[in-house]
Protein backbone atom coordinates (compact mmCIF):
# COMPACT_ATOMS: atom_id res chain seq x y z
CA UNK A 1 0.00 0.00 0.00
CA UNK A 2 1.36 3.45 -0.80
CA UNK A 3 2.77 5.45 2.06
CA UNK A 4 0.52 8.47 1.53
CA UNK A 5 -1.45 8.08 4.74
CA UNK A 6 -2.72 11.10 6.61
CA UNK A 7 -2.72 11.03 10.38
CA UNK A 8 -4.88 12.85 12.85
CA UNK A 9 -3.50 12.85 16.36
CA UNK A 10 -6.17 12.31 19.01
CA UNK A 11 -3.98 12.54 22.08
CA UNK A 12 -4.36 9.49 24.26
CA UNK A 13 -7.82 7.98 23.92
CA UNK A 14 -8.29 4.60 25.60
CA UNK A 15 -4.78 3.59 24.54
CA UNK A 16 -5.06 4.91 20.96
CA UNK A 17 -3.09 7.93 19.75
CA UNK A 18 -4.20 8.73 16.18
CA UNK A 19 -6.63 8.06 13.37
CA UNK A 20 -5.20 6.85 10.08
CA UNK A 21 -6.75 7.85 6.76
CA UNK A 22 -5.68 5.92 3.68
CA UNK A 23 -6.98 6.27 0.14
CA UNK A 24 -8.53 2.98 -0.96
CA UNK A 25 -10.58 1.51 -3.74
CA UNK A 26 -14.25 1.16 -2.80
CA UNK A 27 -15.78 -0.34 -5.96
CA UNK A 28 -15.05 -2.23 -9.16
CA UNK A 29 -17.46 -1.32 -11.96
CA UNK A 30 -17.93 -2.61 -15.49
CA UNK A 31 -20.01 -4.54 -17.99
CA UNK A 32 -23.27 -4.10 -16.14
CA UNK A 33 -21.90 -5.29 -12.82
CA UNK A 34 -20.83 -3.39 -9.74
CA UNK A 35 -18.92 -4.83 -6.80
CA UNK A 36 -18.24 -2.58 -3.86
CA UNK A 37 -17.06 -2.72 -0.28
CA UNK A 38 -19.88 -4.19 1.79
CA UNK A 39 -21.38 -6.28 -1.03
CA UNK A 40 -22.25 -9.83 0.04
CA UNK A 41 -21.50 -12.40 -2.67
CA UNK A 42 -21.63 -16.15 -3.10
CA UNK A 43 -18.48 -17.78 -4.41
CA UNK A 44 -17.97 -20.60 -6.90
CA UNK A 45 -14.95 -22.81 -7.38
CA UNK A 46 -13.22 -23.30 -10.73
CA UNK A 47 -13.92 -26.34 -12.91
CA UNK A 48 -11.48 -28.39 -10.79
CA UNK A 49 -13.19 -27.40 -7.53
CA UNK A 50 -10.30 -25.17 -6.50
CA UNK A 51 -10.64 -21.96 -4.48
CA UNK A 52 -7.64 -20.23 -2.99
CA UNK A 53 -9.07 -19.04 0.34
CA UNK A 54 -12.66 -20.13 0.69
CA UNK A 55 -14.95 -23.01 -0.36
CA UNK A 56 -17.41 -23.38 -3.20
CA UNK A 57 -20.74 -21.82 -2.20
CA UNK A 58 -19.35 -19.71 0.66
CA UNK A 59 -20.93 -16.32 1.27
CA UNK A 60 -18.42 -13.53 1.89
CA UNK A 61 -18.40 -9.75 2.26
CA UNK A 62 -16.18 -7.66 0.00
CA UNK A 63 -13.84 -5.64 2.23
CA UNK A 64 -11.49 -4.11 -0.34
CA UNK A 65 -9.79 -4.22 -3.73
CA UNK A 66 -6.25 -4.29 -5.08
CA UNK A 67 -4.96 -3.02 -8.40
CA UNK A 68 -4.30 -5.92 -10.82
CA UNK A 69 -0.70 -6.97 -11.35
CA UNK A 70 0.78 -5.05 -8.44
CA UNK A 71 2.59 -6.66 -5.53
CA UNK A 72 2.27 -10.01 -7.32
CA UNK A 73 -1.52 -10.15 -6.86
CA UNK A 74 -2.18 -11.06 -10.54
CA UNK A 75 -5.96 -11.43 -10.79
CA UNK A 76 -6.70 -11.96 -7.09
CA UNK A 77 -7.93 -8.37 -6.78
CA UNK A 78 -10.93 -8.68 -4.45
CA UNK A 79 -10.39 -8.85 -0.70
CA UNK A 80 -13.24 -10.69 1.01
CA UNK A 81 -14.08 -11.91 4.50
CA UNK A 82 -16.23 -14.72 5.81
CA UNK A 83 -16.17 -13.21 9.31
CA UNK A 84 -13.22 -15.36 10.39
CA UNK A 85 -10.52 -14.45 7.91
CA UNK A 86 -9.77 -12.17 4.98
CA UNK A 87 -8.78 -13.78 1.69
CA UNK A 88 -8.12 -12.87 -1.91
CA UNK A 89 -10.65 -13.74 -4.60
CA UNK A 90 -10.69 -13.53 -8.40
CA UNK A 91 -13.67 -11.68 -9.92
CA UNK A 92 -14.61 -14.80 -11.92
CA UNK A 93 -15.07 -16.72 -8.64
CA UNK A 94 -18.11 -14.60 -7.78
CA UNK A 95 -21.21 -16.59 -8.61
CA UNK A 96 -23.85 -14.06 -7.64
CA UNK A 97 -24.51 -10.97 -5.57
CA UNK A 98 -26.58 -11.79 -2.49
CA UNK A 99 -26.83 -8.24 -1.13
CA UNK A 100 -25.53 -5.01 -2.66
CA UNK A 101 -23.16 -2.77 -0.74
CA UNK A 102 -24.21 0.33 1.18
CA UNK A 103 -25.96 3.11 -0.74
CA UNK A 104 -23.44 5.68 0.51
CA UNK A 105 -20.87 4.22 -1.89
CA UNK A 106 -23.16 4.20 -4.93
CA UNK A 107 -22.36 6.59 -7.75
Amino acid sequence: MPDDDSRVDIGSFLGYTHLLCRPRFVAMVGEGRRLQVGTVVQLKADSHGYMRCFRDGDSVVIVGFRRPDTDGCADYVILASDGREVGEVKPQRIDRILHPGPRELAE
